[in-house]
């Protein structure tokens, strides 16, 4: 039981730092795994995956992650207010594991969101703005965590990203990069246990390109 609600709270700084959505974008370009990649034609954009590693399904990962959100919200109305606000602007793209979900437990993972800002009625500027203001939606949350440092940037293939470090229950960790496409905040948010995890999602993340 401990090992799912740890899995459960990680899912939802996922979901939070991505607008907790569970909702369905119509003719929207979810992706696609195809010759060892996950690939998206909408946003011109392509990543590697690992071999092996456990891809979830869209339904399971909706799913998750609505019930993910339900349970940090807990009684803060402001808090479940964003999460039902955003319901209809956010797709989740893709949840990508070292192993099966609930087969171990501490499974290293990336977890990828795209946000519509524009119809959303977020009013910031840049990627570092969105990060700036998921940091303010964590502390509403019911879960202990820490930012690690400033809000950064990182270039990746040419590429500016924003990035934000969390750290949860002192054992967990979270790097999430922020970049901005055609009107949407994608989400690209790394947990990992160790160091070594770590570098495994970073060169994952390293493999990330756009035309």
């Amino acid at each position: 039981m401990k090992v799912k609600t740890s899995f459960i709270v990680l899912l939802f700084l996922s979901a939070i730092l991505a607008g907790c959505s569970n909702g369905k974008l119509k003719d929207f370009d979810y992706g696609k795994i195809k010759n060892g990649k996950y690939v998206n034609s909408f946003f011109g954009m392509e990543m590697s995956i690992p071999e092996n590693w456990f891809i979830m399904s869209q339904e399971n990962l909706d799913a998750l992650i609505k019930a993910s959100g339900e349970v940090a919200a807990g009684d803060n109305k402001e808090l479940q207010a964003s999460v039902k606000t955003t319901e209809i602007n956010s797709a989740n793209l893709l949840f990508v594991s070292e192993y099966e979900v609930g087969s171990v437990a501490l499974n290293p993972y990336i977890a990828l969101v795209a946000e519509n800002v524009k119809i959303s009625g977020i009013f910031i500027k840049n990627s570092k703005e969105y990060l700036q203001r998921t940091a303010k939606l964590c502390e509403q949350s019911q879960i202990p965590y820490q930012i690690i440092g400033d809000i950064t940037t990182e270039t990746i293939n040419n590429q500016e990203f924003a990035v934000m470090h969390i750290m949860l229950h002192d054992f967990a960790y979270q790097k999430t990069y922020v970049i901005y496409k055609k009107d949407f905040a994608i989400v690209f948010t790394l947990t990992y246990f160790d160091d070594e995890q770590k570098e495994v999602l970073e060169e994952i993340m390293n493999s990330v390109k756009f035309k």
